[in-house]
């Protein structure tokens, strides 16, 4: 998630962004958080064909679990074969000679123009339709590029210019370094096949055609160097002026009893990233999952507030519920500002799983709330927020994985100690005799201690009490005499072990299950 320098007041469509911990913990580590945790590891995959518009998963086959991130944002956009790829933000030189642009951002949702110089336009493009900005009467200044960033130092007198792309939008910040700083700058606007509306809340631009809105350009607001958290919009006012056939959007600053520096924000948006409210009690954003999921196999769900509009609250609060939803919605429910209630949403058939502004939801809460065999087809978060927030989700996907590395030795005449590697947490691991089926052990360890069974075969599982499902069989036959235990793996030899030679002979078959070779180990 990007860091929005100034902070943003709008609700952003919390396409939330579910780590789904089938499990959403990316690295090996015992009791971490997905959601904590840089999803890069030799261990941890993205299974890319599972890719929405703002959704990732990942697998970590160290515990062959799954992990879903859905953001609040877009992450990624369609190419020209219509796959999806990484959102990326550089702005990059326009390599063909250009007399209009310099520089340009393709790899995103819309396709961004720009040039080095402020008194020339940028362009946002989305499908047929573009909005152009010019900024007037500026100091004709070369820009400084840096990674996502332009800026026009001095673009007007004691002001600075900077545009910042982002996954859905393109940010503008206008520094307002002392009081001889202007306090009305236009831009002229352009636009090829958008009609501008005035709207309660800002501007938005909307098809000729079908009159869908396109993007939308929120009420601005500046902030002072006495309190830069506080948003003051009532300082601001912006009007359109139409001159001579050209359409003008005017900014209009207040500066009364403020403190410079001062910056202002004017930002424009493709709509489906979010919706903008007055931040009302009483938010909802329905979502359904990429695949839907058994309550029991859920481990853990983190809620994070990747940021914050600080107007509304300290960084890393979360001030939301969410719940789980049992039916499958048609399409995102996104509603703003005295919602009614998840639970009283027929379509959702929504249960509340966490308390307001609670973080962390253990499989125990989850499965207080919902049982184990409750299937899982959105999530709904509900309360009130303004800013990025993801909801990570930790989940299995399957059957367990057999324990590894199992050893049997002999504990006194009438019992066996078996002991095995952990290869996934929070699992059990029952050791049984393979003919009558007897439950000779079950533990959350690595070892047990087994009374000795007349047949001399055993066999060790691991099972998974979130789904209840047992992995394959680890098959092993102890022989007293001679200390030998055979080793079973899905029914195939897989290893032999002699303890009076302390060896132990390893057997690899190919894919259709033929011996290749033996070898010790």
């Amino acid at each position: 998630m990007k860091n929005i320098t100034g902070g943003v007041h709008l609700k952003r469509k919390l396409l939330l962004s579910f780590i789904f911990f089938f499990t959403y913990n990316f690295i090996c580590i015992q009791n971490a958080s997905y959601a904590e945790m840089d999803l890069k590891s030799e261990t941890i995959q993205e299974v890319e064909e599972l890719r929405t518009q703002n959704t990732k998963v990942y697998h970590d086959s160290s515990n062959d679990k799954y992990i879903e991130k859905i953001f609040s944002n877009s992450v990624h956009y369609k190419d020209k074969e219509g796959e999806w790829q990484d959102i990326n933000n550089t702005i990059l030189p326009i390599l063909q000679k250009n007399d209009q642009y310099t520089n340009y951002v393709g790899k995103n949702n819309y396709l961004l123009s720009l040039n080095k110089r402020s008194d020339k336009a940028i362009k946002i493009s989305y499908k047929d339709m573009f909005i152009k900005y010019i900024a007037l009467n500026t100091n004709k200044k070369e820009a400084m590029v840096n990674n996502n960033e332009i800026m026009f130092k001095n673009a007007w007198k004691s002001t600075d210019l900077q545009y910042v792309v982002q996954n859905d939008g393109i940010k503008m910040n206008i520094y307002l370094k002392d009081k001889m700083a202007p306090k009305t700058i236009q831009f002229e606007i352009v636009t090829s096949d958008l009609k501008l509306n005035k709207e309660s809340d800002g501007f938005s631009f909307s098809d000729k055609q079908n009159n869908e809105k396109i993007f939308t350009l929120p009420k601005m607001w500046v902030s002072d160097q006495s309190d830069p958290s506080k948003l003051r919009y009532d300082r601001i006012k912006e009007k359109i002026i139409n001159k001579d056939g050209k359409t003008v959007l005017s900014v209009s600053l207040n500066d009364e009893n403020l403190t410079y520096p001062l910056v202002i924000d004017p930002t424009t948006y493709l709509d489906s990233y979010g919706k903008f409210t007055d931040s009302t009690p009483g938010d909802l954003v329905a979502e359904n999952l990429v695949t839907p999921l058994q309550s029991g196999a859920i481990e853990e769900i983190q809620v994070s507030a990747d940021y914050v509009d600080p107007i509304h609250g300290p960084q890393g609060e979360v001030p939301v519920e969410l719940y789980a939803n049992r039916n499958k919605i048609p399409q995102t429910i996104v509603c703003y500002a005295s919602c009614t209630a998840p639970t009283q949403n027929a379509s959702l058939g929504a249960v509340k799983i966490s308390n307001y502004g609670q973080k962390s939801i253990n499989s125990t809460q989850i499965n207080t709330a919902l049982g184990k065999n409750f299937m899982i087809n959105g999530i709904t978060i509900y309360g009130s927020w303004i800013g990025h927030y993801s909801i990570t989700i930790t989940y299995e996907n399957g059957k367990p994985r057999e324990p590894l590395n199992v050893k049997v030795e002999r504990f006194n005449d009438k019992q066996l100690k078996i002991s095995w590697n952990i290869t996934q947490a929070n699992k059990l691991y029952r050791i049984r005799d393979l003919f009558n089926n007897n439950l000779l052990a079950e533990t959350d360890k690595n070892f047990a201690i087994i009374n000795l069974a007349m047949s001399g075969s055993y066999y060790i599982v691991t099972y998974s009490p979130f789904l209840n499902l047992e992995s394959d069989k680890v098959r092993f036959d102890y022989d007293a005499s001679n200390k030998i235990t055979y080793f079973y793996i899905n029914n195939r030899l897989d290893r032999v072990t002699n303890q009076t030679k302390n060896e132990t002979i390893k057997y690899e078959y190919d894919a259709n299950g033929n011996l290749l070779r033996r070898y010790k180990i």
